[in-house]
């Protein structure tokens, strides 16, 4: 196989992302209570949504941020997507909208590539599967707290009894 077909192939969409971007409003703390109270209960009942996200602390690498929140929606993929927008849940959705987001609302959405680094020499698994690992390896010095026990070639195995 070609590099390039390794490539394509890696590029392929693991899903589509819908990313809602809310510039200041004219009431933080309105917008804060509505939106944790009354709207984020109406996304849970969103068909097809496979994972969901929000902040109130958005930074900007230079200066001020020109938002105020961000909220990250997972789903399958575009026609997913639209089959939720479309649904009764996501036209009471976009219509809530209007109660909280005076500042208004930037919304976009695009298929997300898989980025992870497979294929790379020397790496396992999908980014995310390597940083599931690394968390659940003992800390260097609970290591060394744990009993050792002789692998069939005299190596140490730490941990496993």
């Amino acid at each position: 196989m070609s590099t390039a077909q390794e490539y394509s192939e890696a590029r392929q969409a693991v899903m589509h992302k819908l990313v809602v971007l809310y510039p200041k409003p004219a009431d933080p703390d309105h917008f804060r209570d509505y939106y944790v109270n009354n709207h984020l209960p109406l996304v849970m009942d969103w068909p097809g949504l496979l994972a969901w996200r929000y902040s109130f602390d958005v930074a900007a690498t230079n200066g001020e941020a020109p938002y105020f929140a961000v909220f990250e929606a997972d789903f399958a993929d575009a026609t997913a997507l639209a089959a939720a927008r479309s649904s009764p849940q996501g036209r009471r959705l976009a219509a809530d909208v209007a109660n909280y987001a005076t500042g208004g609302v930037v919304v976009i959405d695009y298929p997300v590539q898989d980025g992870t680094g497979r294929g790379r020499p020397g790496r396992s698994g999908t980014r995310s599967e390597r940083a599931v690992a690394a968390r659940s390896r003992p800390s260097p010095e609970r290591r060394s707290r744990l009993p050792v026990r002789r692998g069939s070639k005299g190596g140490r195995c730490p941990g496993r009894m």
